[in-house]
């Protein structure tokens, strides 16, 4: 694809519901995942970008993302805490 006159790019290229279009450059391509499913005859339903679905899907994901941030800072936080010495934690690995 053509970006502009004097640059040419690659581009995979997502369709969405309604014919929707989101082009991906291959060096991100690793932003792009395959749908995989339990039930291999059953496809995936297609979502409008930009649509009330995709919006409650991106915004239970920054949930998640949020909440594990939260638990991995306070998991931190909590062994910076912790100080042992080094007969203390080869006693306890053994």
């Amino acid at each position: 694809m053509e970006v502009s006159p004097t640059l040419k790019r690659e581009f995979m290229l997502l369709t969405y519901a309604e014919g929707t279009k989101l082009y991906v450059p291959v060096e991100r391509l690793d932003l792009v995942q395959k749908f995989s499913s339990a039930e291999t005859a059953s496809r995936p339903s297609l979502d409008k970008l930009g649509g009330l679905n995709w919006q409650k899907t991106k915004s239970r994901v920054k949930k998640a993302m949020r909440d594990m941030a939260e638990e991995l800072l306070k998991l931190y936080a909590e062994r910076k805490l912790v100080k042992r010495t080094n007969s203390q934690l080869i006693k306890k690995l053994l």
